[in-house]
């Protein structure tokens, strides 16, 4: 078997690989992931094979970061056997603050609060312990060679052992190592998170109106498309239609780039609120709502300051107002906030209705 190769069935991930190569070489340039007022694409170039041409040659040859490599194999096995009793201890060391919301809810800023405020330089952070686009998780889906349960186990246990890694130096706070996180994609997969995790977890829940959501996405993807049709340019969009067909069904695959843009979008935002309520992730009750508003995000901001006594004032937080964009999705996006409420109100969780109907 290739070093490289996991026993759980699957080679290790780029994502794994570059961040050994950036723990051990040092980064390639200061990280973006908390740039929050950026709405350009983000340009990943010739990504993969930068990964394996030039960082996994150097990689595999350091002893730590194989032991590394062999830790994400073993913590991938116990989450597929659900061996909870092998991540007793990894549990009782970290304590996870994560982060989540639909994309461009504010996530990124308060991530980026977070690791400021326990002494990170935001700037040399890497990403992927940050930020959301790892680990995977997401609505079931298997096709040949593919299973998502699969996939989620591996890039888990891949995660797990980057932040025993990346932490290990780090003083507790109280008896656990604090482990800031932004998982927007949690709400797909709560309970599987809340046991990998553990109940000491809190999670942070930004929610932001559909409207201004919609364009900010649509702005960091270029634009709104010609007639206002959807179109799939980048990560967030590809990730919507994903989603909309998750419920909408293959059959309607052919005609979804004929599809207006907000009807797509509405039903991604929709379908990925009810998901935060009824996936699992709201049995954890250390749930804290943010709301998308100048005030909120900054209040949630000095309690983090205050809490880690960083003794700094907090960044200011951007907020465009879009109130006046689109009127014409008004009354569609009330109706789908209106329909949110009452299913997380069926729960028993308060959504902030009245904050993000008045602040964009």
């Amino acid at each position: 078997m290739n070093k490289n190769e996991s026993t759980c069935g699957h080679k290790s991930t780029p994502y794994l690989i570059e961040f050994l190569y950036e723990h051990f070489f040092g980064s390639q340039g200061a990280s973006r992931w908390h740039d929050q007022t950026s709405e350009g694409l983000a340009d990943k170039g010739n990504w993969l094979n930068k990964v394996e041409t030039i960082y996994e040659p150097k990689v595999v040859r350091l002893p730590r970061a194989l032991s590394t490599i062999e830790r994400s194999r073993e913590l991938c096995q116990a989450i597929q056997a659900g061996a909870i009793d092998k991540l007793v201890s990894f549990q009782d060391r970290h304590k996870f603050i994560v982060i989540v919301g639909a994309p461009r809810s504010g996530g990124s800023y308060l991530t980026k609060v977070l690791f400021s405020a326990l002494g990170k330089d935001v700037n040399k952070v890497s990403a992927t312990i940050a930020h959301d686009g790892f680990p995977e998780l997401a609505p079931f889906f298997m096709a040949k060679g593919f299973n998502v349960h699969t996939i989620m186990a591996q890039r888990m246990g891949e995660y797990l052992a980057m932040v025993e890694l990346y932490f290990e130096k780090s003083a507790p706070r109280g008896s656990r190592v604090i482990v800031p996180k932004k998982a927007s994609k949690a709400a797909y997969q709560g309970a599987f998170l809340n046991s990998v995790l553990g109940n000491a977890t809190e999670y942070i829940v930004t929610v932001r109106h559909p409207i201004p959501s919609c364009v900010s996405t649509y702005e960091k993807s270029g634009g709104l498309p010609e007639h206002g049709k959807f179109a799939t340019r980048s990560a967030i969009e590809i990730w919507a239609a994903r989603d909309y067909l998750f419920t909408a069904g293959d059959g309607e695959a052919a005609g979804l780039l004929n599809k207006d843009y907000f009807d797509v979008y509405l039903r991604f935002w929709e379908q990925y609120h009810y998901s935060l309520a009824l996936s699992g992730l709201s049995a954890n009750k250390n749930w804290t709502v943010v709301p998308y508003t100048e005030t909120a995000m900054m209040e949630a901001a000095r309690g983090i300051n205050e809490r880690f006594n960083a003794g700094e004032h907090a960044e200011r937080f951007v907020a465009f107002d879009k109130r006046s964009r689109h009127p014409e999705w008004h009354e569609a996006a009330e109706r789908a906030v209106e329909r949110v409420r009452d299913v997380w109100a069926s729960v028993g969780l308060a959504f902030p209705f009245e904050e993000i109907m008045q602040s964009w």
